[in-house]
Parts: structure tokens; sequence; C-alpha cells
């Protein structure tokens, strides 16, 4: 005794596991090309299948299921049944049934994304604030050695560039007990200078 299986058009692309799962029980047909099929080719497939999986954007109407002589199963894939004529359908004993966790695997897919969007995003921002912190350390300008400030040869709120030449922005003395100076003295006052005496400069 042949027992012949039930057939399935499916007017979309799923997933190959969808596919296989509908394989296991029936004779499963997946429209191959990127474009849906026109109302002329749905009518056409429909009417010698058992079943249907159908997109939102497919117009199951009242010709439609006119055409569908053998059809006992309408599902949609997605939420809602605006597109299928209900009513004509339950008139010709054809069940009518939606899926509304298709779409799970999309949103997931996309939550997915938006997270490692944001992860992205963070490890971003810690680089800035990494990259902030070393030029914020690199503003600190340090005398290499200790003393005293005898000149200051840059303005408060210059801008110091560094370059291969570093700027000369004070003049330190490190120990004015120790410290020479060159003076130029007038011949005339040569005579009264004496050790010990109090100096401007």
């Amino acid at each position: 005794m042949v027992v012949l299986r039930s057939r399935v058009f499916i007017t979309r692309q799923i997933f190959p596991e969808a596919v296989e799962l509908i394989s296991g029980v029936a004779e499963a047909e997946v429209w191959p090309l990127e474009e849906p099929p026109s109302p002329g080719q749905l009518r056409e497939k429909i009417s010698s299948i058992d079943g249907l999986l159908a997109n939102i954007m497919d117009r199951i109407d009242g010709p439609t299921l006119q055409a569908a002589h053998r059809l006992k199963v309408v599902s949609q894939m997605g939420v809602g049944v605006d597109n299928i004529d209900v009513a004509e359908a339950t008139r010709r004993g054809v069940l009518v049934g939606n899926t509304p966790f298709v779409l799970a695997k999309a949103n997931y897919d996309v939550a997915k994304a938006n997270v490692d969007v944001g992860v992205a995003a963070i490890k971003q921002q810690e680089a800035t604030l990494e990259l902030a912190v070393r030029n914020e350390e690199f503003t600190t300008i340090v005398s290499p050695v200790k003393g005293t400030i005898i000149d200051r040869r840059v303005n408060v709120g210059q801008t110091v560039v560094g370059s291969f030449n570093t700027p000369s922005l004070f003049l330190i003395a490190k120990d004015l007990r120790r410290m020479e100076v060159w003076a130029s003295v007038n011949e005339a006052d040569i005579g009264q200078l004496k050790v010990g005496m109090p100096v401007r400069f």
C-alpha cells in the first residue's frame, strides 16, 4: 500500500532547520527566488498542495482559496492573519494559524548585536579615558633639579609645545649660596665695592 505524503509549499526562504522539520512529516517545497511569488504564481502553487506556510505579505484571499482544492492548513510566518480571508478559509474547512515566535531568533540576533555594539562602545570609551589620563600626566611639568626660580621665560596661559628642542620655561639656580654673578660696574665705583655687600640683580 502506497501512502502519499502531504505537500507543503513555503512562500519564502526560511531557516534550513525549519525546512528539515517540515520535511520530516511532509513533502516540502520552498519558493526558490528572492522575489515573492505573484498572486498568479501563488494560485498555481496552491492548487496542488495540502499545507501552505505563507508570509504576511502574501494575500490569501477568496480567489486564492478557491484555487486550493486540496488545502487543509494555512500557517502564517508572523503575528496576525490580516492577509488571510479567515472567513472563507473556515467555510472551506481550512485551518488557519500563525507563528508568533517566528521572529524570536531575529529579535535575539538584533538584541545580541546591540549588546556587542554596546560592549565595543564601552571599550572605545575606556581607551579614550586611558588616553585622556595619559595626556593629563604629560601636562605636569617637573623640574629636573631642585632650586630657586630666578627667571620665568613663559607667560601664564601660554601653550607649551613639546618638540625635539625642549623649550626653556624657567631659569633655576640650584644653590644661591654658590652662585657666581658677572656684573658690569662703572670704573668710578670700583673702589666702593667690598666683600659682603648686598647685591640686587
